[in-house]
Order: C-alpha cells, then structure tokens, then sequence
C-alpha cells in the first residue's frame, strides 16, 4: 500500500546507454548528498512508461511529451555533433564530412540533416552508410574507422577522454529528442525522488544551461 512505501527508496528505470555514459559516473556525488537514500533499478523497457509496478520514475529519450498525471523534467541530450576516430583527417570545413561515411542512429535519420542545415551546408541529398540501433555501436562504428557518427554530445565524454573519438567539427547543434526524468505526478513529492529531481537537473544544466541553449539556437536561427 502507498502509506506503506519505504521512504528511502527510489525505484527507478533508466535507458541503459544514458545510464552508463552519463549517469552512473556521477551517483557518488548523489549518495554523498543523500546517503539514506537507496536506488532500485529495474529493468527498462522501451514501450512502456512505468514497467513495474511502484515505480517512482524513469529516463529516457523522447521529445517531452508524456501522458496526462506524468510530469517530464529535460536532462540533457538536445546537442549533437559529429565524432570521428582521432586520426582521420581531411576535414576541412563541415561540408567535408559529406565525402566521408556518414553513420546514424536508426531512431533518428535526420540528425545528419539537421546539423548540416544548421552550418549553412546544403544537405537535401545527403547519402547516409550505416545505421545503427544501439547507442553503443554508433559510437564503437567511428572508432574502429568506418565514418562520422552524429551522437549527442552528453554521451561521448568517455570516448573522447580516452581519445578513441573526437569532435569532427566544433559546432553542437540543438536536436529535436533529448533525455527526460519523468515521474507520475502523484509521486512527486516522495522525499527521495524530490532529492534525486533536485540533484540530476542541477548536473544535467551544469554542462547544459538554459542560457547556453537558448543563444546557440538563436545562433543558428541567424545563420
């Protein structure tokens, strides 16, 4: 029953690529701040919102938009660029990218599209290689030398830190899909899941304030 439930524990599912690229490193900062607080991650499930029951929240990629009684807060994820294996080279300007293989994620086909026309570059034609459905691939692809990816910027820390990848161009573009804490709106004052709302929006917009999205998408509006 809910005037039963353990008012320490946050039960949770996350995507399990932002989990690993992004969230899991920064937990020991949660549990230092709230070290009564108990994580259970169950396991996601793409198609539906809240797989398990007495579920407290969830993570996962989309554009915002959640059911009437969920209550959705953006992390992260909106900025794009391209990466490509350190050594590459030829790359010039963006638009050089374009002789190159081009890799994408299948749930979104149109990111090459949308970083190229926010350059100026045309992009009506581009002819894309491999596409790939796992996060995972799309940035093991680049790194093992079979093109560019495009991949949100949030998720190539790692590589980019163990230099198997790097930003092919310096230009991240504002993308459509991102990464969103959602959490049925009758739960929303549960002491754990308001502590862990507070704590991951405060990481999220530490490397992606809303002023800094704001000027980069006038920026690109101009050109």
């Amino acid at each position: 029953a809910r005037g039963q439930e353990d008012p320490d524990l946050l039960r949770t599912a996350v995507i399990p690529t932002f989990a690993s690229h992004w969230l899991i490193r920064r937990l020991p900062r949660f549990r230092e701040l709230h070290p009564k607080v108990r994580l259970d991650f169950v396991p996601y499930q793409r198609e539906h919102l809240f797989s398990f029951p007495d579920m407290h929240a969830t993570i996962r990629g989309g554009d915002g938009t959640f059911p009437e009684g969920v209550e959705g807060a953006y992390l992260t994820g909106r900025l794009i660029v391209p990466v490509l294996r350190p050594n590459a080279d030829g790359i010039t300007q963006p638009a050089d990218l374009q002789h190159g293989s081009l890799l994408f994620h299948t749930n979104q086909p149109d990111a090459w599209k949308i970083w190229f026309t926010a350059l100026g570059c045309p992009a009506s034609d581009l002819q894309l290689a491999h596409g790939f459905d796992q996060v995972s691939q799309l940035l093991e692809a680049p790194a093992a030398g079979l093109g560019a990816a495009i991949v949100q910027r949030c998720l190539v820390g790692d590589y980019i830190d163990d230099e198997r990848l790097r930003i092919a161009w310096d230009a991240e573009v504002i993308n459509s899909r991102g990464y969103y804490l959602a959490y049925p709106f009758h739960r929303r004052l549960h002491p754990p899941l308001a502590a862990f709302r507070e704590w991951v929006c405060r990481e999220a917009q530490a490397r992606e304030p809303p002023k800094q999205l704001s000027s980069r998408l006038s920026y690109q509006q101009k050109r």
